[in-house]
């Protein structure tokens, strides 16, 4: 589920108020798996719309690359996972490579086997123009 809204202290209010009723967070079984970078690190400026996610206990991109290699028998060493932010970790634990987008979280960009350039420079294009080939057999 995802709460989308143009402001950040009303998202903010909102996503505080259901950590403390023990609604979502952590401590749930609704745990938030991603959530606007404002909200995650003041540092980070308000671009349109601020949000965060919260999904089922157990539900994740990482249960879903699991999912997909069972289902089409692809191999681990055979797996690549391009990710940015907080709801890429557990797809990250899920795969053998791990590429993180220049604009990502510094948690994620640790993360990484390589950093890529940013959204806005077209980065996955380039990785895969670049790189694919070479790095992944």
């Amino acid at each position: 589920m995802n709460f989308i809204t143009y402001d950040l202290e009303e998202c903010r209010k909102l996503r505080d108020d259901l950590i403390a009723q023990g609604l979502i967070g952590d401590d749930s079984d609704m745990p938030i798996s991603n959530q606007s970078k404002p909200l995650s690190d003041p540092k980070y400026p308000v671009n349109n719309y601020t949000f965060f996610e919260i999904n089922k206990g157990g539900c994740n991109k990482g249960v879903a690359v699991k999912k997909f290699c069972e289902l089409f028998n692809v191999k681990f060493e055979n797996t690549v996972a391009i990710g940015d932010d907080k709801n890429d970790r557990r797809m990250f634990s899920a795969v053998s490579y791990k590429v993180a987008m220049g604009n990502g979280l510094q948690e994620i960009r640790d993360l990484a086997d390589r950093v890529i350039g940013t959204n806005s420079e077209d980065g996955v294009a380039e990785y895969l123009e670049k790189y694919w080939t070479d790095e992944v057999k």
